[in-house]
């Protein structure tokens, strides 16, 4: 607010922000300027690479990440004013060395965060600031969080939000030596299956497969199912829109290239404008197009590749995820796929029993001219992949009703 003499004085900011005022002056007016401080969180995603600042001076590229953009993981902070709040961490007789007894593996509750400013008179002598007469309250929960030193990161997904809540203590940025300033988030609370309104099927070519006059396959939907009704994309639609009373939207996408090429593909590049469709559930159906995980790096490579795709699949809320193993069983490949739904939250289904039954397979129902196409699950391994997959998405809720 801006007042000349105690009278609010109606004024209006230029395109640089300056405002004018334009008046007859005399000797003694005053001016005064009231800029209001409100404590706020705000969000964003860290997308930093490389090691950490390390003191030194010298130039650094910063890109700042589009609008909806998911790379990067999440974080919180807060501020007051022009003031940034960090949770501090006391030192030791060492003043270089921070206690190792101090809590701060906290996550921000950014659906409830509660921000509280408290203020104590200014002391006389201000010897060191832990203890400054403005301080913030946030409610956080605590995490199972544990950075590399050398390399510290915010953690990759968000935290559980239904650990119990406490009350941490904020103080200025200024006033500490150690801190945590960018803090992880809690999610959103999961999408409940009567909600689902949009569905996003991640797959390969049992999930999606164009007409291919080269193998015989004239279909525009998941390989080798008689008709588009028939393969499972469309038999878990129609089970959710029985169960939610609505027809839910269905985005579907073949992401084979992710899996020929998992530890290069830049997900959150090629798979942004899946993300921008907001899924309150998303089925992972992948795996088989995965070369062989003859080694610990590869399997750890697969796995990480998985989990950026789940990471890139919370980044905006909690849809329900859930992430099938390989139809045709494969050791390495199912443990690398359920690690990674673990840590997600999601519900992983075990369908290799599925694959190893030729009755499922399409050529127990039909003849085809190219072995791979008959080797893809038919009618009845379509109908079983989507009851399997409806049962593990519903079966949450019918739990909850007994």
């Amino acid at each position: 607010m801006l007042s000349v003499n105690g009278s609010a004085v109606a004024s209006e900011r230029n395109s640089q922000g300056f405002v004018r005022i334009d008046r007859t002056w005399k000797p003694g007016d005053i001016v005064r300027l009231h800029l209001p401080m409100t404590a706020r969180l705000e969000l964003g995603r860290d997308a930093a690479q490389g090691a950490p600042f390390d003191g030194t001076h010298r130039a650094t590229s910063v890109t700042i990440p589009e609008e909806n953009s998911t790379r990067g993981v999440p974080y919180a902070s807060v501020s007051y004013g022009p003031l940034l709040f960090a949770l501090p961490i006391a030192d030791t007789v060492d003043a270089n060395t921070p206690d190792p007894s101090a809590r701060w593996k906290f996550a921000l509750d950014v659906q409830d965060p509660n921000l509280t400013v408290e203020r104590t008179a200014m002391p006389a002598k201000w010897d060191w600031p832990l203890a400054p007469p403005l301080t913030l309250r946030a409610n956080a929960v605590e995490v199972a969080w544990n950075p590399d030193p050398k390399s510290p990161r915010l953690p990759l997904l968000p935290a559980d939000s239904r650990q119990a809540v406490e009350q941490v203590t904020l103080v200025p940025y200024g006033c500490t030596k150690f801190r945590i300033s960018m803090f992880p988030v809690t999610a959103e609370p999961e999408v409940q299956p009567s909600a689902i309104r949009r569905i996003l099927f991640l797959g390969n070519s049992i999930t999606l497969h164009g007409p291919n006059a080269e193998i015989g396959w004239p279909g525009n939907w998941g390989m080798a199912a008689s008709s588009e009704d028939k393969d499972y994309v469309h038999l878990v639609t129609g089970a959710i829109a029985r169960h939610t009373g609505s027809r839910p939207q269905i985005m579907v996408r073949n992401i084979a290239d992710f899996e020929r090429n998992y530890a290069t593909y830049d997900v959150d590049l090629q798979m942004k404008d899946l993300f921008a469709f907001d899924p309150d559930l998303v089925v992972l159906a992948i795996g088989e197009n995965v070369p062989a995980l003859d080694s610990e790096e590869s399997q750890t490579q697969f796995q990480t590749g998985v989990m950026s795709i789940l990471r890139c699949a919370l980044a905006k809320r909690h849809p329900l995820i859930v992430v099938r193993s390989c139809f045709w069983a494969s050791a390495a490949k199912d443990q690398a796929l359920k690690q990674a739904c673990q840590e997600a939250g999601g519900i992983f289904v075990d369908v290799g029993s599925l694959g190893a039954d030729a009755a499922n397979a399409a050529r127990s129902e039909r003849s085809f001219s190219h072995d791979g196409v008959a080797g893809h699950p038919g009618d009845k391994g379509m109908q079983a992949l989507a009851d399997a997959i409806v049962h593990a998405v519903l079966q949450p809720q019918e739990k909850e009703k007994r």
